[in-house]
This record gives structure tokens, sequence and C-alpha cells, in this order.
């Protein structure tokens, strides 16, 4: 089930192939305090979790890599922020709504069993 904002959960899903039903609603509940949640939530799974600034110094994102990036849109208000999902530079999920810019990056990455 679809909520308002809720693009980073569906976002997540899509990167973890973990059902959309089966990740909290991050932003809906914990609201700006999202990604204190979102680390700890992961962690759990098996999974790391980097945000970092858009201005941060990024060297090399592999095209094969799915990352999450997050940014303003031309619809909705302009405080509000939107999540995509992208391999490499190019989007793979939007949700509808391009961004007009990126300011963060969420990398989420899978522990390697041994």
């Amino acid at each position: 089930m679809k909520h308002k904002d809720d693009c980073l959960r569906q976002c997540v899903a899509r990167v973890t192939k973990i059902p959309p039903r089966r990740v909290p609603h991050f932003v809906g509940k914990y609201k700006d305090r999202w990604f204190r949640h979102l680390g700890p939530w992961l962690g759990r799974r098996g999974w790391f979790v980097v945000l970092c600034n858009a201005t941060d110094t990024i060297a090399y994102i592999p095209k094969s890599a799915p990352h999450i990036e997050i940014g303003p849109t031309s619809r909705g208000k302009r405080k509000r922020r939107h999540a995509v999902v992208c391999k490499g530079p190019l989007p793979v999920y939007t949700g509808g709504r391009p961004l007009l810019k990126t300011e963060r990056y969420l990398f989420l990455f899978r522990e390697r069993r041994q």
C-alpha cells in the first residue's frame, strides 16, 4: 500500500528487493529523523548504509551499482524532498517525479557472507 511521502520506502524496497509492505514507512513515522531508524533496521538485515551530500567528493559510482538520490522535484512544495533509484547516473525508478537536482546520495551495501 502506498502512503503519502512513500518514495524512500519504495526506493529502499527496490534496491534491497525486500517487499515494500515489509519496509517501514520511515519518513512518515520519523519525519526528519528517518535516517536514525533506517540504518539500524537495514543493519539487522545485513545491509550497510551511507548517506552523503551531493557536494561531497564522489570519485566513482559504478554503472551497475543501484543507489538512491534525494532532492527537490518540480512538483509539490519546495521544502519537500523526493527519492529516486539510479544505476550510475541514470534513474531507473522515479515514482513519476524526476529530481530537479540531487542533494544527497544514499548508498546501500549488502554485507558479504563468508
